[in-house]
């Protein structure tokens, strides 16, 4: 009997979103507030930010200057602000800087996330896997107008995709 009850009990086990900050204020409209070295955190999930309102009537989380959000798997992301759901799994990130395995650092405007994963990102201003290019531009880049994931098959598409050399173009591929 107990080897059928630990499954059971694992299953049952909710994960909850919490969130940690120098100031938490309720307002008006069942809105939470949280300023200064805000935390929050759901399963594997972190974000670190300046502020975020957590409305909770749509169960949607507004982050203002992410620092720091990690999925607990290969990329972590910095960006200027976000609205996500309150599991962490889906939402639009505006002005977002990616760093995926380490070495694979994306400039882009906007990224999406879907079922706690990056589905589409656009508006991308620079992808380079360069390690010498902290605050200056990168010996090579690549740009493009929007790049979805095919996880079907294991691929991301890129679209209109410039390759850069010094900052110079090179390479055009639609």
């Amino acid at each position: 009997i107990i080897f059928f009850l630990i499954p059971f009990f694992s299953i049952a086990e909710q994960i909850e979103t919490e969130i940690s900050a120098d100031i938490i204020t309720i307002e008006r409209g069942e809105i939470l507030r949280a300023e200064g070295n805000v935390l929050v955190q759901y399963g594997n999930n972190k974000i670190s930010a300046k502020a975020l309102k957590f409305y909770q009537k749509t169960k949607e989380i507004k982050f203002t200057e992410i620092q720091d959000f990690q999925d607990g798997n290969a990329i972590s992301l910095s960006a200027e602000e976000a609205v996500i759901s309150s599991d962490l799994s889906e939402g639009i990130i505006k002005a977002a800087n990616l760093l995926i395995d380490k070495s694979i650092k994306i400039q882009s405007d906007e990224v999406v996330l879907k079922e706690n994963q990056i589905s589409i990102v656009s508006g991308i201003s620079r992808v380079t896997s360069c390690d010498e290019c902290e605050g200056k531009e990168p010996n090579w880049y690549l740009s493009a107008s929007s790049a979805k994931r095919d996880s079907e098959n294991s691929n991301i598409v890129y679209k209109d995709v410039t390759v850069r050399v010094k900052g110079f173009p090179i390479a055009y591929i639609p």
